[in-house]
This record gives structure tokens, C-alpha cells and sequence, in this order.
């Protein structure tokens, strides 16, 4: 599974920067670059909402293992 989540998070990353490239090209029209900066905020939520659960699960490894061997 954690091979799978980094896969998602490096995608949504690399799509956030192709976001990145497309506003500096726009240069001085200010409504498309904004719109792209808007339409960046979702992959930034997604790669936090996925993120957050696992590093809860990093930290309850961390502490007891025993009881996550289980899941895995």
C-alpha cells in the first residue's frame, strides 16, 4: 500500500508543478494564471488528505508494531 500512496502523491506533485509552468507562461494575463492557481489548490488538498492518514499510520507503527503486523 505504501508503494501505491507515494505513486498517487508524486503524480499529484508533479501535476502541481506542471500548474506551476503553465501560470509562468501566461504571463501578464492575470485571470488565466489565477484560474490555474485555483485549479491547483485540489491536487494540494488531495496529496494532504491522503498524507495525513498515513503518517498516523507511520506513528502507530512506530509505537506498537505488534498490533499493525495484523493489517499488513
Amino acid at each position: 500500500m505504501a508503494r501505491e500512496l507515494n505513486k498517487v502523491i508524486a503524480t499529484l506533485r508533479t501535476a502541481l508543478v506542471g500548474l506551476g509552468e503553465v501560470a509562468e507562461v501566461t504571463g501578464g494575463e492575470w485571470l488565466c494564471r489565477e484560474s490555474v492557481f485555483v485549479c491547483g489548490d485540489n491536487p494540494s488538498n488531495q496529496i494532504e488528505s491522503l498524507a495525513r492518514p498515513w503518517r498516523k499510520i507511520e506513528r502507530a507503527q512506530e509505537s506498537n508494531p505488534d498490533k499493525l503486523a495484523l493489517i499488513e
